[in-house]
């Protein structure tokens, strides 16, 4: 009895304090105040004194808990980009360099720690890879800060949820398929754990070696790691995103370890009843489309996966794929730049204009 009374309590625990978080954003109505929200989320998240807190945030975007906590990640978007590119809405206000880099840092923070906020950008821009969402998520997809940031989140902490590092390593790898410029090199040469100027200056020309280096250290590091886990989807979309390398243009010892990690795929996609292996089924599928073709013997008359045919080391053929034409599943959330008196940013389809004061509304 003691021990169910115990348990109850700690529930309704949780419960107060997702609602106070939803409760808190609720009566937000300016945009320094959601900036302050936004810079606390880290620190919520790391918090010692409270167990459970992505759970907590996680429960919070149930109904009833806010108004306005389901689109949380929308709101510091649209904080990121007025901050970092307001010429993409006339109506922006003018910061000093100092608040908006200050408002840049916090909101691609957050950005990382949200539950699943990456998942969300990640298949936005999947889904509608068009101009106006490329530079309005360019802060997050093309920034050395970004970078910078889930580079450090990329490795394992106990402080820090599995799920921020997982969505940091996923973003790194679609940063690191874009070819570097000068700012850019040094936080490749370190992503792909290269300490040779020699070897990386090799594997920038052609790039399509540093293209499949990054893609197997993925592979490797988080796909293969993480192959079980529930929503394999982050995963999915990831590649979906990533620049395809030739693969007969990338060095040979390249080629070799990656034909080494479609074997360990293809171990863990044998028929099975384990999410291990219908998540490595889902991948095999998509490689196929991204660097092309599997052999003529992994694949059943059907034209589905067979794994009774060779290993992985002789299924990648080195022709060009075509685009991928898998439509993702989740409903496209574009990036719409609107040409009126109240410029808006759309990032769902209701829009979220701007008020004439500059404050962000809360609420579409």
């Amino acid at each position: 009895m003691t021990k169910v009374a115990h348990d109850a309590a700690k529930r309704t625990k949780d419960q107060l304090h997702a609602r106070a978080l939803g409760w808190t954003l609720d009566q937000l109505d300016e945009e320094g105040e959601l900036v302050k929200f936004a810079a606390g989320i880290p620190g919520f998240c790391r918090s010692t004194r409270i167990e459970g807190a992505m759970s907590i945030l996680n429960r919070a975007h149930a109904p009833g808990f806010s108004i306005h906590y389901t689109r949380l990640y929308r709101h510091i978007a649209l904080l990121l980009i007025r901050a970092s590119k307001p010429e993409l809405l006339h109506d922006s206000k003018l910061l000093p360099e100092s608040v908006r880099q200050q408002r840049t840092r916090v909101c691609l923070v957050a950005l990382y720690y949200l539950p699943h906020a990456i998942e969300r950008i990640l298949d936005r821009v999947a889904s509608n890879h068009t101009r106006a969402v490329v530079a309005g998520f360019s802060p997050i997809f093309q920034s050395a800060e970004s970078w910078i940031i889930a580079e450090r989140l990329s490795e394992p902490n106990d402080r820090i949820d599995e799920g921020v590092t997982i969505g940091a390593r996923c973003m790194a790898t679609v940063i690191a398929s874009q070819p570097p410029d000068k700012q850019m090199q040094p936080i490749l040469m370190r992503h792909l754990k290269i300490e040779d100027h020699h070897i990386f200056s090799r594997y920038l020309e052609p790039f399509d070696s540093a293209l499949l280096k990054n893609l197997s250290m993925f592979l490797e590091d988080t796909a293969l790691k993480f192959i079980d886990m529930e929503n394999f989807s982050i995963i999915l979309l990831t590649l979906r995103l990533v620049k395809r390398p030739k693969v007969k243009h990338a060095a040979q010892e390249l080629q070799d370890e990656f034909n080494m990690l479609l074997d360990k795929i293809c171990e863990h996609a044998k028929p099975s009843s384990g999410k291990a292996s219908s998540n490595a089924r889902k991948l095999l599928e998509l490689l196929e489309l991204l660097i092309g073709p599997l052999h003529p013997a992994a694949i059943s008359p059907s034209g589905s996966l067979s794994l009774d045919g060779p290993t992985a080391a002789t299924l990648v053929s080195v022709s060009t794929p075509p685009a991928p034409k898998t439509p993702s599943k989740l409903r496209p959330l574009p990036l719409v730049l609107l040409r009126s008196n109240d410029a808006c940013i759309s990032m769902d389809s209701i829009t979220s204009p701007m008020s004439p004061n500059g404050t962000l509304p809360m609420s579409p």
